[in-house]
């Protein structure tokens, strides 16, 4: 990601957070997290012709590790967040040695979203979320990947090869969530869950390297593990200015 794509995202991101903001100043706190989500996707039609093509079938399920940042209310715990998701999906069944084919899909995405806190607890948050983002995944087949012995493979040299089908998305995703505050020392830490739906529009039933026509639906129910943490109250003022407390 370039440094021009950062700062506009960052800006995006603020600009997001102050929204439902008034003119005076505001105590927020700033705070990280991670998360790791798991989608059901619809790889059906397309493990159909990779079975009949010698590919391994892919999971139905896509997921992956996620980093942000996030941005908390003065008045309850709702809070808006920018982050960066890796996500991938492997065959069912693990690599045999010998096997002359594998298959893999991975995706890279950005994302700006809000929590909307509905209740007045310091501990507990129970919230609905809305997020969109955009993406970049890729379904890669893999061929002569037989492995032989030292002495085999340099008598009958086998360069593996690599066929790359890819797509930029654009993606919704929406649900409820809930998490549980601890605080130590002068830090707020959460841990939750969430559920809800992705909605994913991308170009990956078109332009396969091998011909396939199956679609590679990507959108589908959405579980998240989450693990939050705030660590210092800032003021946040309309003119964009941070200042810690």
């Amino acid at each position: 990601m370039n440094g021009k794509l950062s700062v506009f995202l960052l800006i995006l991101f603020f600009d997001f957070a102050s929204a439902q903001s008034d003119s005076s100043a505001h105590k927020r706190r700033i705070g990280f997290y991670s998360h790791v989500s798991f989608t059901n996707g619809n790889f059906s039609e397309l493990n159909e012709v990779f079975s009949l093509a010698g590919y391994p079938e892919l999971r139905n399920s896509y997921g992956g590790p996620t980093f942000g940042i996030s941005l908390s209310n003065k008045r309850n715990n709702s809070y808006s967040f920018v982050a960066v998701s890796i996500l991938a999906s492997n065959p069912t069944s693990s690599f045999v040695v010998g096997a002359s084919k594998y298959s893999k899909f991975r995706s890279w995405e950005i994302q700006v979203g809000r929590t909307f806190d509905l209740i007045k607890s310091p501990k507990w948050l129970i919230y609905p979320f809305l997020g969109e983002g955009f993406g970049y995944g890729e379904l890669t087949l893999y061929d002569n990947l037989g492995q032989q012995s030292f002495a085999n493979s340099v008598a009958n040299l086998n360069t593996p090869t690599r066929k790359t089908w890819s797509s930029f998305y654009i993606q919704w995703n929406g649900g409820v969530g809930i998490e549980r505050r601890v605080r130590v020392g002068t830090n707020y830490f959460f841990f939750g869950a969430t559920a809800g739906y992705r909605l994913v529009l991308s170009r990956f039933t078109e332009d396969s390297p091998v011909g396939i026509t199956a679609p590679l639906t990507i959108s589908g129910l959405e579980w998240q593990i989450k693990t939050r943490f705030e660590i210092s109250k800032i003021i946040y003022s309309k003119n964009h200015q941070l200042k810690r407390e």
